[in-house]
């Protein structure tokens, strides 16, 4: 959606630049020499070109609210998603604390449906990741809605994802790759402060 408005935006410069040039040039007797009835008609491509511009806006950041309420209704609604995270509940509970996957626990055959759940869940949340990343995705809401969520299934699936990307020094050989990386990009950043705390404890801690 970036590229989008991006190109919006210079479209409608280069419009009242090209505008703004031939005003200049009439009013300076150079080369234009434009009448009242043409000025009107720049007028009205000026103004109909804003009211598109605007319009296209509106209905871009429409799609977008509609395709991130769909996102949110999917880890709602879905059955195989609700299965999935019922599945990795019962072997890995998050209440009253987190149980976190230890190494060696994707072999364990008891604990096979709930890393299956891990996986369906990890890869759901790295589509969510990368469609914030590339502003397809309204992130205000999401936030708000599956912060809680996200962080604790990354923290629970700490040691899995280091193992799919080969971190762990016992990967024995398993190629070093970048497997999850928007989701872990995603997580940095709903779990970073915000500024306006990091520099009040910069202050506490240096200052007072």
């Amino acid at each position: 959606m970036r590229k989008y408005k991006t190109a919006f935006i210079l479209l409608l410069l280069i419009l009242y630049v090209s505008a703004a040039s031939a005003l200049w040039l009439d009013l300076t007797n150079q080369w234009v020499n434009l009448s009242s009835t043409h000025w009107v008609s720049i007028a009205g491509i000026l103004i109909a070109a804003s009211g598109w511009v605007v319009t296209s806006f509106v209905n871009l950041h429409n799609a977008r609210r509609q395709h991130t309420v769909n996102v949110l209704l999917q880890s709602r609604l879905s059955q195989a998603y609700q299965q999935r995270l019922r599945d990795v509940v019962k072997s890995f509970p998050v209440t009253p604390t987190i149980t976190k996957i230890e190494m060696g626990d994707w072999n364990v055959e008891d604990k096979g449906e709930a890393i299956d759940g891990v996986k369906y869940l990890l890869n759901y949340f790295e589509f969510v990741a990368v469609g914030i990343r590339t502003d397809d995705l309204d992130e205000k809401t999401l936030r708000m809605s599956l912060r809680g969520i996200l962080t604790t299934l990354c923290d629970m699936a700490q040691v899995y994802i280091q193992y799919q990307r080969g971190e762990l020094a016992e990967n024995d050989g398993y190629p070093s790759n970048q497997s999850y990386e928007h989701l872990i990009w995603l997580r940095q950043r709903w779990t970073r402060r915000p500024l306006a705390s990091r520099m009040k404890a910069f202050y506490e801690r240096h200052l007072s």
